[in-house]
Order: structure tokens, then sequence, then C-alpha cells
């Protein structure tokens, strides 16, 4: 009965512990992993066709190869698509972006709007050989 009661407590101290990291671990990731961004590139059919300092508001209309247009919008340090004409509107439904690394994809026009961070540069993810 002892052992159990003793196996019991580490269990529960143990499972505390994760349960900590695990949210210790996500705050670092979605507060302090991505510096605020300063530019936004876009690129349509893998092609960047422009890149927009976060500091200068205006709206940018985006065509594309497939006569497709969507509307980026840039103000008060966030880029937001605010039209597309692609049927699902995912894209127009994703939140404003503003951190490096950041992205908003329109499958069907293939237009990436991605958040560069101050040095003009992505953080890497991964690297390979």
């Amino acid at each position: 009965m002892e052992k159990q009661c003793k196996r019991k407590k580490r269990d529960w101290v143990f499972l505390s512990i994760v349960l900590v990291l695990a949210v210790a671990g996500m705050l670092w990731f979605l507060f302090g992993y991505s510096s605020p961004g300063t530019m936004a590139e876009v690129s349509v059919d893998g092609e960047t066709v422009g890149t927009y300092p976060l500091a200068e508001a205006r709206e940018i209309p985006l065509p594309t190869k497939q006569q497709a247009t969507n509307r980026l919008v840039i103000a008060e340090g966030k880029a937001s698509m605010v039209w597309a004409d692609c049927p699902d509107q995912i894209c127009v439904e994703h939140r404003a972006i503003s951190h490096g690394g950041e992205e908003i994809v329109c499958l069907p026009n293939r237009i990436v709007v991605r958040i560069l961070n101050a040095a003009g540069k992505q953080k890497l993810d991964a690297m390979t050989r």
C-alpha cells in the first residue's frame, strides 16, 4: 500500500514537470522565437515580384498569370490579404502577419506573402548537408 502511494505521488510530480516544460516551450515558440519583421516579400508562381516595408501603409494589387487578382494591405506594421478571387478565401481569412518567417499563402492563385526579419532574411528552420 505504501509503495503504491509513493508511486502515485512520483507519477503526479513527473506529469507536472512535463506539463510545465510543455507550456514553457509553447510560450517560447509563440512569443520569443521570431523577431518582428520589417519587410513583406511577395512571390507569384515562385518568383519574387516585390518586397515592401511594413512601416509604410499601402494597398498592393497582385495580378497572377491565371488572370486572377489579390489585394494585399500593409498597415500598422502588419500585412494582410484583404481580397482574393479564389473560391476558398483561406488567405483572406488568415490573420495579419508581422513576425519574421510568417506567411500567408493563396494556393489557387499561387501567391505567397512572407515576412522577413530585420536582416532581410528568414531565420533557418532546418539545415542539411
